[in-house]
């Protein structure tokens, strides 16, 4: 039996679903913004809503060096009101590099490369301490020219940084805090606190054994390489952001496909669950890239894959079909009471609030049988859009092998497009007397999306 409790669940796989007929699990394809927004440089975006201000951190480089962990590697925080419209101010931290003075982080290389920070939203954790971040590369690098040595293992590996406010960065100790014999951290390597597990949780890029290479040919292979593996990705969790625990891979590769950076985090109405808007490579296609939908939930060591296409295709922009074109920013928010965004090479996209995927169903009226949970709470709010002519209804079934009759309430028919619209029932007390207890819940739908709901008081 499932345990929803007063979580919000959205129909983005098959969690919670035992049937569906006439219906489907859709995902709905982003939107991009004709807004006029700051144009975006660099690459390995993440971006925080701190307060009433935004702030984006993203990667560039100066200096003739392109290797991974170059010493002209610099880390930039642009500054927004509204998540739209950014600006660079002068943070006064490391002076000015090619006209840049926005820069948090440079100078230490390799600990300059890929650093991806995070509010620390832990109960009781150090004002000093608030932001936190990984940084930090590998050393089986091939791209670093002949007069530029290996990095030896001590310096491989992602290091552990703090930082009171965003801007002014230290690290945490003068070691790598995740090193692994197979990893391969070339890319954003993204972190958080979970609430959820009540751990630190790090998703990183690793290597899988390409199963359509011959075993014994990994076997015998000297070094981990793209020739005999694929790049994937791995997790690891910490109590304390310093110790982490042995990786685990995750296995989200179907065939041979490449997934470079995860960006998986909490989603922020369902923070159980963790969505990850993951960077899918085609090395036989020119290193063309598009971005896949995936979610994991929280203390699972797998990633689900009902959705197995492209999420955000490149489009028609010829540019768009280079390599590393097509990279998504770390972090989605909400921008209005119906949007929520992201970027992508450096423009915003956006969907409806929850709108990732949904339970469609056309003219022909939909059902869908979830399997049996338990709830707490005395209302139930869904989001949901129909047609004019559309509708969607609620039935709740009392699930109890004593009981000859079982309890069964049945909601009034509703019509509209809500993000959280309220389901009735005709005893108003009725959701009150289930919770707690094992339900089944059937949803008629026609000519209508649901895309999540949510029980509370």
């Amino acid at each position: 039996m499932i345990t929803i409790d007063s979580k919000r669940e959205l129909f983005i796989d098959t969690h919670l679903i035992d049937s569906i007929e006439n219906a489907e699990l859709f995902l709905h394809e982003p939107q991009i913004s004709e807004l006029d927004e700051s144009p975006l440089e660099g690459g390995y975006v993440t971006v925080i809503k701190d307060g009433d201000s935004w702030k984006r951190f993203y990667r560039v480089s100066h200096g003739t060096e392109s290797y991974d962990g170059n010493p002209g590697e610099l880390t930039c925080m642009d500054i927004s009101d509204d998540g739209i419209h950014w600006r660079k101010e002068d943070l006064g931290v490391f002076g000015e590099i090619d006209g840049r003075r926005n820069i948090v982080w440079t100078g230490d290389p390799p600990r300059s490369h890929n650093f991806s920070p995070f509010i620390d939203t832990r109960l009781g954790v150090s004002k000093h301490q608030r932001w936190k971040a990984l940084s930090g590369t590998h050393k089986m690098d091939g791209g670093r020219p002949s007069h530029v040595p290996p990095l030896m293992d001590k310096d491989s590996g992602l290091y552990a940084f703090s930082s009171p406010d965003g801007v002014h960065w230290s690290k945490m100790t003068d070691n790598p805090v995740i090193t692994w014999h197979e990893y391969a951290f070339d890319s954003q390597n993204v972190s958080f606190w979970s609430d959820e597990e009540q751990c630190y949780v790090c998703f990183f890029r690793c290597w899988e054994p390409d199963p359509n290479v011959d075993p014994a040919v990994i076997t015998a292979s000297a070094v981990v390489s793209s020739k005999t593996h694929l790049r994937s990705i791995a997790r690891t969790t910490s109590t304390d952001f310093i110790h982490w625990t042995e990786p685990v891979r995750m296995h989200p590769n179907i065939g041979s496909e490449n997934l470079y950076t995860s960006q998986a985090h909490p989603y922020y109405r369902a923070p159980h669950i963790y969505v990850s808007l993951a960077t899918r490579f085609i090395p036989s296609r020119g290193n063309s890239t598009d971005i896949m939908f995936m979610t994991t939930r929280s203390g699972s060591t797998k990633f689900d894959r009902t959705f197995k296409h492209a999420f955000f295709k490149p489009g028609p922009d010829p540019n768009a079909w280079l390599n590393r074109s097509n990279y998504a920013s770390l972090n989605i928010h909400q921008y209005s009471d119906y949007v929520m965004s992201w970027y992508v090479r450096g423009r915003r996209v956006s969907l409806r609030i929850d709108g990732f995927a949904s339970v469609r169903a056309k003219e022909t009226e939909g059902h869908l049988v979830t399997k049996t949970f338990t709830f707490t709470g005395k209302r139930l709010l869904m989001n949901y859009a129909t047609s004019a002519a559309g509708s969607v209804k609620v039935i709740l079934n009392e699930v109890e092998a004593k009981v000859k009759n079982n309890h069964k309430i049945v909601s009034t028919e509703v019509v509209g497009d809500f993000i959280d619209g309220e389901i009735l029932f005709a005893d108003s007390q009725a959701l009150e007397r289930l919770s707690g207890k094992a339900v089944i819940m059937e949803i008629y739908l026609k000519d209508a999306n649901v895309y999540s709901f949510k029980f509370m008081n």
